[in-house]
């Protein structure tokens, strides 16, 4: 009897490499025929400078991005990294599975059959490593439960560690694991696994102080959530549903809803993960957009209970649920061929549109600079994609007030200040710009003699106010400063505010002259300026800004709320 168990066990991984060595093949095909993301491209720049931490996220993906470019420069390279953790996620992924679900049949079935594993087997973002932590993390924990050794508390920590330097939701599945079992904080080596993890994240907490908290400030202050929708609720709830599965999903949850899940204190915190981050979403959603791929630390705990509800269920329900997972299966593969294929009408769709001509728009831009640095005007994807293809060249991002910051408000703008540089939009500044051609986005360059890198000064409100008449004027003290170690040349240089009541709807005042001839490093000089206050009543979010011609307002001051009554 024994015997026999060993050997189906030897089967069961025989099935599972061979399904993990196809996985990792296929992934590289797809990485070597389909182009990069703009959001690729962007993390890629991360990889040029590893540090511990970066506007948007925390650094795995660069280093994922680092160590595949070991290698050489070029797609597949470039998502080498994702690419093998994807295929780590599915080992895993299987190992994390309660014993009595290790059936690899069926778990390679519904893994497959899963967007979320399709998307990120080879797309390089913050999301394919997170995948993996995560399905270490919950392999981790089973065998914590089973054994507290010191091997395992390490083990624990080190996964955690892993989840939130990928990606900040990684604290979403720690976080209801300990909702499922509260007498972890009554053992003294569940502790030691927080200090531990606490004490690795500590390089990127250094980093968001000396960099004052940028990612914090942005969540929790800068980013205008704007009003309700209903739409933002109801794109959430489809998003899951086909991302998760097209075909599948809304059969899996009922059930799932309808047969109340039991097992033991480690299938619990499954139970607790999947249901606790889906609602946590939904709840989010009534203040702001959800990108579907939040939710992606629940993927993991899908498996297990789609696998579990199986289990528990008629052999009449199992042909449906796997008529319908190789239904997804095989959309999912169609699509990924038609990705890798030239010139098939999945090339046509628009959300493609930067895989298949970025480069050569980049080529074509490349020929019209000439060598001139560009600064590309509120997009952080253009001038990430222009350097992905030339990394010889110099670009960068200017964002303005009415875009967002990125990884590049962060950059040393030495290099461009008072260079001769162009200036990259969309549309036409001026009668002598030139237009590059191209089928991925209309681009158009206007040339500056002396650019003035301008996003690293500052300026602080010294006398705010909460509140203020409607259509009121007063005098705002505000503190101009210089923290870079390179001057500014003062001409053409304005000073700006602009009022957003929400993010469409805003006013921006007329430019003030900057009287300074040069703001030199360290320079600090307090002025006075008039504010026109809004006319219609409301909540304000109010910025203060230098300006020049043909650029826009910098995020130059913090955003402070006023009530206009």
């Amino acid at each position: 009897m024994e015997m026999q168990t060993t050997s189906s066990s030897q089967k069961n991984y025989r099935l599972l490499f061979y399904f993990i060595l196809a996985w990792l093949l296929m992934n590289m095909l797809q990485a070597c025929f389909l182009g990069l993301d703009g959001d690729e491209a962007y993390y890629w720049v991360y990889s040029r400078h590893l540090q511990w931490g970066y506007f948007d996220h925390p650094p795995m993906v660069a280093l994922s991005i680092k160590l595949g470019e070991l290698f050489g420069h070029g797609w597949l390279f470039t998502r080498l990294g994702a690419i093998l953790f994807s295929a780590a996620t599915v080992y895993f992924g299987f190992k994390a599975l309660p014993e009595r679900l290790q059936k690899t049949k069926e778990y390679i079935f519904v893994f497959a059959s899963v967007v979320f594993f399709h998307i990120y087997g080879f797309v390089t973002t913050p999301d394919a490593p997170l995948l993996f932590f995560t399905a270490l993390f919950f392999y981790a924990y089973k065998r914590y439960l089973e054994k507290e050794n010191v091997a395992h508390v390490l083990f624990l920590a080190f996964s955690i560690v892993g989840m939130i330097y990928s990606k900040y939701h990684g604290v979403l599945p720690v976080f209801f694991t300990l909702l499922s079992n509260p007498k972890l904080v009554l053992r003294r080596s569940a502790w030691i696994v927080m200090i531990l993890a606490t004490a690795a994240f500590l390089p990127h907490l250094w980093w968001q102080y000396q960099n004052d908290w940028p990612t914090v400030r942005y969540h929790l202050f800068e980013r205008s959530q704007g009003s309700y929708k209903i739409e933002k609720t109801a794109n959430y709830i489809l998003g899951q549903l086909l991302i998760l599965g097209p075909f599948t999903t809304i059969v899996t949850l009922v059930l799932l809803v309808k047969k109340r899940t039991r097992g033991d204190v480690y299938f619990r915190a499954h139970v607790f993960t999947f249901f606790g981050i889906l609602i946590f979403f939904l709840l989010n959603s009534f203040k702001k957009n959800i990108e579907p791929h939040w939710t992606l630390t629940a993927a993991i705990s899908f498996v297990v209970l789609t696998l579990d509800l199986l289990e528990r269920s008629t052999d009449k329900f199992k042909t449906i649920f796997f008529r319908l997972a190789a239904a997804n299966i095989v959309l999912l593969l169609l699509v990924r061929v038609l990705l890798a294929i030239p010139n098939t009408p999945a090339k046509n769709l628009d959300r493609f549109q930067v895989q298949v001509y970025s480069q050569s728009w980049a080529d074509s831009l490349y020929k019209k600079a000439a060598g001139t640095p560009v600064v590309f005007v509120d997009n952080y994807h253009y001038p990430s994609i222009y350097a992905y293809y030339h990394p010889d060249q110099l670009s960068t991002s200017y964002s303005t007030v009415y875009y967002r910051k990125s990884t590049y408000t962060f950059q040393n703008g030495e290099a461009f200040n008072n260079k001769t540089v162009y200036i990259v939009r969309q549309s036409k500044m001026a009668d002598g710009d030139i237009e590059v051609k191209s089928s991925y986005v209309p681009t158009f360059l206007h040339k500056v003699d002396s650019f003035k890198a301008v996003s690293g000064l500052k300026i602080s409100w010294l006398n705010p106010l909460k509140e203020a008449s409607k259509n009121n004027q007063v005098t705002a003290r505000i503190e101009l400063s210089n923290p870079m170690n390179y001057s500014i040349d003062g001409k053409n240089l304005f000073l700006n505010y602009t009022f957003f009541k929400s993010k469409s709807e805003f006013k921006t005042s007329e430019n003030i002259p900057l009287s300074k001839k040069e703001l030199l490093p360290g320079y600090k000089k307090t002025v006075d300026i008039n504010i026109s206050f809004p006319i219609e009543p409301g909540t304000y979010r109010l910025i203060f800004s230098f300006d020049q011609p043909w650029l826009g307002p910098t995020f130059a001051s913090p955003f402070y709320e006023v009530e206009v009554k």
